[in-house]
């Protein structure tokens, strides 16, 4: 498979792809995605990676501006003693909405109906 036109990518690039059990699959094992070729910008792609290290800590995260663990508050400058990033609560709830948009990260609902819990995860 080639591409021809690619809005966040290059020209040309090529994946060989064979036929395997009703489906196509790339020659050689699945490819690591990195976001920051795919159009986010640098901000984003930070953000994305303290999501990871917050969520392999097995700290959840949310998307409500309600939750103590919203992603943007969480993250926010003088949120906590150790100021993990340099911006205002406002420009990082941006930078988690494109993350959101670009399916980088999503929110899954889990739980009984009668106690739902949202959780942010990386795609």
């Amino acid at each position: 498979m080639r591409t021809k036109k690619a809005n966040y990518g290059a020209r040309g690039g090529e994946i060989n792809l064979r036929w395997s059990e009703g489906r196509f699959v790339r020659e050689g094992g699945p490819v690591a995605f990195t976001f920051g070729k795919a159009g986010l910008a640098e901000s984003d792609c930070e953000l994305l990676e303290k999501i990871r290290k917050h969520l392999a800590q097995n700290r959840t995260l949310s998307d409500s501006p309600h939750a103590e663990n919203f992603v943007p508050k969480v993250f926010a400058k003088g949120r906590k003693k150790t100021r993990v990033w340099d911006a205002s609560v406002a420009a990082l709830t941006e930078t988690f909405d494109r993350l959101l948009d670009a399916a980088a990260i999503r929110v899954v609902i889990d739980g009984p109906k009668s106690r739902r819990v949202r959780s942010i995860v990386v795609c």
